[in-house]
């Protein structure tokens, strides 16, 4: 069965913080990050992964955060830490972007 990938918008900077560092701890890990002068003031992107999953967080000063993954993911992190999901069309996932990072996390999966 194919996984529907979906794009969670509008997520306030403290909450997509707080997800990224709790799935940090829980032993996720960074496979790909932003690096430019501007990280953490204008903008944002990295990828994690856990085993078999991959979740791609995009973020600027303008739209607050994105988070893209499988729905049941999504799923997963709404419960986890209370938060209620609006699914959009991304301004920062999408794009020319998402296939750069796509093709990013391609090259640092571990088969």
């Amino acid at each position: 069965m194919e996984e529907t990938i979906c794009t969670a918008i509008d997520i306030p900077t403290a909450t997509w913080n707080a997800i990224i560092d709790g799935l940090i701890q829980q032993g996720w890990r960074r496979i790909a990050d932003y690096s430019g002068f501007d990280k953490g003031i204008d903008k944002d992107y990295l990828i994690l992964r856990s085993e078999e999953k991959s979740i791609i967080f995009g973020w600027t000063n303008w739209f607050e955060g994105e988070i893209r993954a499988d729905w049941i993911t999504l799923d997963e992190l709404a419960l986890e830490f209370d938060l209620t999901i609006t699914i959009g069309q991304g301004e920062l996932l999408e794009g020319k972007l998402l296939a750069i990072l796509t093709k990013i996390q391609s090259r640092n999966i571990k088969r």
